[in-house]
């Protein structure tokens, strides 16, 4: 595997090997490359580098923002769980206030009509005073 990373990356076989470590290049490693490359002039290899550094660097990020985007995921759903409680009570106690207003209403309406007095009702409570 050194030898294709080498032959990747236009590197001597040397370099790779002592270089290579079980998680990669250290970037100060293929930052130093990278330098030297350029001011030598050495273009494919230097672009193969600078390629190398920015997917690095990109994946590092990736990984890094993929934790925070799941941290973001589980507070969202945390938070619509318990927004979703709260309309649900909300929505309960819309319903106890309705019923309840209901029942006052049929109770003013029976007040109401008990307590009409008609002409007919009038004369006679007149005639018994």
């Amino acid at each position: 595997m050194p030898e294709s990373v080498a032959e990747a990356l236009y590197l001597p076989i040397e370099d790779v090997f002592l270089s290579l470590g079980p998680r990669g290049f250290a970037r100060k490693f293929l930052e130093d490359k990278a330098w030297a490359l350029e001011k030598e002039g050495k273009w494919l290899p230097f672009s193969a580098i600078l390629a190398l550094l920015i997917y690095g660097v990109a994946e590092k990020e990736r990984g890094d923002n993929h934790h925070w985007f799941e941290l973001a995921v589980k507070e969202k759903k945390a938070l619509r769980d318990e927004s979703d409680r709260e309309l649900h009570d909300l929505k309960l106690s819309l319903r106890e206030a309705s019923a309840k207003i209901e029942v006052e209403r049929r109770l003013k309406e029976e007040a109401i009509r008990v307590s009409y007095v008609t002409p007919q009702i009038w004369r006679e409570k007149c005639h018994k005073v």
